[in-house]
């Protein structure tokens, strides 16, 4: 069997979520499955019509509540953590995740200890009194001080 570029390019699409018309009513399984085929949805905070998560999403799903993907990091059903870059990953993937959130929290290299003094101290202290406080955050959670937009 030969593949022509149409049938690899069908392939891709199909295999990103992007040849099926949405279903007729999105619920929030649909969404984390759809995380799940993607293996990650890239948190992007450029936004001109709305944030890049939300319009991915609505790509391959049609229209749903974007409150949605708030509450299913709030539900555990995913969890945010940086892969390649700031994403929004499924929570069976967690597991994986959890032995470099561990060596990341512990550094015993130079180089992990110089990575973990590149956050400031008033930061660090900041960030895990709010945790302490609050419980599980998200980045979202915390303003800019600089006066720059973004997260």
């Amino acid at each position: 069997m030969k593949l022509t570029r149409d049938h690899v390019r069908t392939a891709l699409l199909h295999a990103q979520g992007l040849i099926d018309a949405p279903a007729a009513e999105v619920t929030k399984d649909d969404i984390v499955a759809a995380i799940r085929r993607m293996h990650l949805l890239q948190i992007d905070t450029i936004s001109v019509v709305n944030r890049s998560p939300y319009l991915v999403l609505h790509s391959r799903l049609g229209a749903y509540p974007t409150k949605w993907l708030t509450d299913l990091l709030a539900e555990r059903h995913v969890f945010e953590y940086w892969s390649h870059a700031a994403c929004f990953l499924p929570g069976e993937d967690y597991r994986y995740y959890r032995p470099f959130m561990i060596e990341r929290r512990a550094p015993t290299s130079r180089s992990s200890l110089h990575a973990a003094r590149y956050i400031p101290q008033k930061t660090l202290d900041h960030v895990r009194n709010h945790v302490r406080e609050k419980g599980a955050t998200r980045s979202a959670d915390f303003e800019r001080s600089d006066g720059k937009k973004g997260t």
